[in-house]
């Protein structure tokens, strides 16, 4: 938000921004800095039996598979974001998603 010289405001078309920095007691990002992003402490891992059960197949990893697919992957973990179809209608056994595309579908 730009500063306004004139007003000694941060304001943009007409609407005052009022930030004096945050100072709370938590910290979100613990261990992360402007030149690491990523540390060690932040690391996580996928849960490879909730990958299994949404459908995660060997040939969508494995390069040397005779079925791979380099398509295959991004579009696997893009509908476990975004679910395409209504989680409550996948077949998965307690498909714990939240909708997305129905929703979207149900207001555009």
């Amino acid at each position: 938000v730009p500063y306004n010289e004139d007003t000694g405001q941060f304001e943009i078309n007409g609407w005052d921004v009022h930030y004096k920095g945050f100072k709370g007691d938590k910290v979100f990002r613990d261990g992360a800095a402007k030149g690491n992003l990523f540390p060690e402490s932040r690391k996580g891992k996928l849960d490879l039996e909730a990958l299994r059960r949404y459908g995660l197949k060997d040939e969508y990893v494995e390069t040397d598979h005779p079925n791979y697919d380099p398509l295959a992957l991004p579009v696997f973990l893009h509908q476990i974001l975004l679910p395409f179809v209504e989680p409550k209608k996948s077949g998965i056994e307690n498909d714990g998603r939240l909708p997305y595309y129905s929703d979207v579908m149900q207001y555009t």
